[in-house]
């Protein structure tokens, strides 16, 4: 049976396995890529669809509250 992974395989310009990643820029958030990490390849593609303006706007600024929150629970479990 073929897995999911193996139904999306890419290979890079250099001929080896193109891993999916995810992409946390607030222009594109929590969007998904499959990208080379082998050095002087430049192969990169979307995976997932991009998304829309307001969920572009309003990820960003859940993440952004969710760190401030753990930081300041940090903070009191440091007491």
């Amino acid at each position: 049976m073929e897995t999911r992974k193996a139904r999306h395989a890419q290979w890079c310009h250099y001929g080896k396995l193109a891993p999916m990643q995810t992409s946390w820029t607030s222009s594109n958030p929590e969007r998904r890529f499959l990208g080379s990490g082998e050095k002087g390849c430049r192969f990169f593609q979307w995976f997932d669809a991009e998304m829309c303006e307001h969920s572009k706007s309003l990820i960003p600024s859940l993440l952004r509250k969710i760190d401030r929150v753990e930081k300041e629970n940090a903070k009191i479990r440091a007491k």
